[in-house]
């Protein structure tokens, strides 16, 4: 199983996303299960935001890659679930690439009806904007591996 985060720039959200859930899939012996996150419209070689760097830190984590990736077709294939951070991204990615169709759902849908709704941007936000979107984004990764085992 290959799971595939997805944001606008691959510097905050995704980043964070797949560094926890490959935290959790170390934590409940899943390590079978790929991980890589991407961005819709990011500029090759941005760094990780230094708030997320800072927010996976606190809790004992590093960001999987250091520097933003562009999504590529590839990354499309490869992938058995995308996950993105709003509806919108999810439309975005459907309308650029229809085979992402049957892969692709918003991350907060794992909640079904506990959660729904999007991922907030803390792009250019606090710290504290940061853990926010983290403790957002972990109750539906919990539930994804609770899924995927």
């Amino acid at each position: 199983m290959d799971v595939l985060f997805l944001c606008t720039g691959n510097t905050c959200r995704s980043p964070m996303a797949a560094a926890w859930f490959q935290h959790l899939c170390r934590e409940r012996d899943a390590e079978h299960i790929g991980i890589d996150s991407a961005g819709l419209a990011t500029r090759p070689k941005d760094s990780v935001s230094t708030n997320a760097r800072t927010v996976l830190e606190e809790n004992g984590l590093i960001p999987m890659q250091l520097f933003s990736q562009l999504l590529t077709m590839k990354m499309i294939r490869r992938a058995d679930l995308i996950l993105t951070m709003t509806t919108a991204h999810c439309e975005l990615l459907v309308s650029r690439y229809s085979i992402a169709e049957r892969k692709a759902r918003p991350l907060l849908s794992i909640l079904g009806r506990r959660g729904g709704g999007d991922v907030f941007d803390p792009y250019g936000g606090s710290v504290a904007d940061y853990r926010t979107c983290l403790e957002m984004m972990k109750p539906a990764l919990d539930a994804l591996l609770d899924r995927l085992q």
